[in-house]
């Protein structure tokens, strides 16, 4: 499934599944006060941001990997990953409840995260395993580390209100 350019406005709890790839290319932004659940085979890419004029209300990646190139991801709920995100570009992810990067799903890529959201903020694998981010930040909220590590090239700030170690 292939979302080239286009701008999406969500006007319904959405999920899109795919054998193949789905594929939010060059600006295709993605905005309305909807639900968005991405499930693919081959992965998922965002090219734009996702909630940057009209925030989500919630967000998920629920099989497949994820890309994450369009520098932002905006929730009034939720957002869940549950997959290997590769962030291709600097990203914001900002929820008015949890983030949540579930069990396997690690994050990496050489650029950097920024983390904010009231209900906290749950690392389940490691963050920049195989390529270390450039940056990682906890913005707001806390933030729950359960992955064992946090590999980055640059500075790491945790500026919510607390951090707890799950694992060592």
């Amino acid at each position: 499934q292939s979302f080239a350019g286009t701008a999406v406005t969500l006007g319904a709890d959405t999920t899109l599944g795919s054998g193949g790839a789905i594929v939010f290319g060059g600006s295709a932004t993605i905005d309305g006060a909807k639900a968005l659940t991405l499930g693919s085979a081959s992965g998922s890419s965002l090219g734009a941001a996702v909630g940057g004029t009209t925030a989500l209300s919630s967000f998920t990646i629920a099989s497949g990997t994820a890309q994450l190139n369009g520098g932002k991801v905006l929730t009034s709920g939720n957002q869940s990953y549950t997959t290997a995100v590769t962030l291709g570009n600097d990203a914001t992810l900002g929820a008015g409840g949890a983030i949540v990067f579930g069990g396997s799903a690690t994050v990496d890529g050489a650029k950097a995260l920024t983390v904010g959201s009231a209900g906290g903020t749950t690392l389940g694998a490691a963050f920049g395993n195989s390529t270390a981010l450039s940056g990682f930040t906890v913005s707001s909220g806390t933030a729950q580390l359960d992955g064992g590590k946090v590999l980055t090239s640059g500075n790491q700030s945790f500026a919510g209100s607390g951090v707890t170690l799950g694992a060592d």
